[in-house]
């Protein structure tokens, strides 16, 4: 009994680093290519052609971009049964508490998704 609740936390570590790793590894890298000019084309000026990114950047980009796209998907995808392990169906209080916390898990994809929606 004991190995198996030990094999299931192993696992359930397993997937948390694999995505919170790929997830902050996604942001890091847009956040340095956003701000080193080398991984960045210049800045267009008006009435000039703009000179496009080159290969090297738009890889960069692409990479950071799949690398969170990689996190949150997993964590999405995985967060609500992460939390329903953590309450007793049995007991009333805690079958409460399940509930409060799918309602407001809910409530908090509607309303970060209505967020980056307006952005």
């Amino acid at each position: 009994m004991f190995a198996i609740k030990s094999a299931k936390v192993v696992n359930l570590v397993g997937v948390l680093e694999t995505v919170l790793i790929s997830c902050i590894q996604g942001t890091g890298a847009l956040a340095v290519a956003t701000k080193l000019p080398e991984l960045r084309p210049p800045t267009c000026h008006h009435g000039e052609a703009c000179i496009p990114a080159t290969a090297f950047q738009m890889t960069i980009l692409y990479v950071s971009l799949y690398l969170i796209a990689l996190g949150t998907g997993g964590l999405k995808s995985s967060i609500s049964g992460f939390g329903s392990d953590q309450f007793d169906d049995k007991d009333p209080k805690e079958k409460a508490h399940m509930a409060f916390f799918f309602n407001r898990l809910g409530l908090e994809f509607i309303f970060m998704h209505g967020i980056i929606t307006l952005l």
